[in-house]
């Protein structure tokens, strides 16, 4: 009896995990909770994964896949005339796992809510690569100014700090050097 082995099997864990994923972050459920995610900053600071993280964990078929399911949810919402095809949607998934793998599940939740209340403009009656993947580039260059401005106010709250917490004697060797720096 002492010397018995007994073999646990690891796969459902794996299952398990990719149905999480899929039950929290689909994208109806997210749309659900949406409101959570009403600015940029919730949504670059909210806690979810990013488009990369599902993909170490999970594989790249499922991440393709996840993300198909959210383009293919944005198809059925608008319900427009011309919605993106089949190999659309594959080929936009393709794009946007190779361009935008930074962004968060809340991220995406952000743009397509913007998407659906029209925030990006009107469709008329079509949605194409070219259209969402605009979408995503007037995100990207906002996201990239927020985060610019953010660092920005840290550092200059870091350098606050930095001046408050300094003697008569640093603070004036430190102007020194800076009118040097000048000269």
């Amino acid at each position: 009896m002492q010397n018995e082995v007994t073999v646990v099997q690891q796969q459902p864990t794996a299952i398990i995990s990719s149905e999480k994923y899929l039950t929290v972050y689909a994208p109806a459920n997210c749309m659900k909770y949406s409101y959570k995610v009403a600015t940029l900053g919730k949504a670059i600071n909210l806690p979810s994964p990013s488009i990369n993280q599902i993909k170490r964990e999970q594989g790249e078929p499922f991440c393709e896949k996840f993300i198909m399911l959210w383009l293919v949810y944005l198809n059925e919402m608008l319900n427009l005339n011309k919605p993106m095809t089949e190999n659309q949607i594959r080929l936009c998934t393709a794009q946007l796992l190779a361009e935008y793998g930074y962004l968060k599940v809340t991220e995406l939740t952000l743009i397509f809510k913007r998407i659906l209340s029209g925030e990006y403009g009107e469709f008329y009656e079509r949605l194409g690569i070219d259209k969402l993947l605009k979408f995503f580039r007037e995100y990207d260059k906002e996201r990239f100014e927020f985060i610019d401005e953010q660092r920005q106010r840290e550092h200059a709250e870091f350098r606050y700090q930095e001046q408050k917490n300094e003697t008569p004697l640093e603070d004036f060797k430190r102007n020194l050097k800076k009118a040097y720096r000048i000269i």
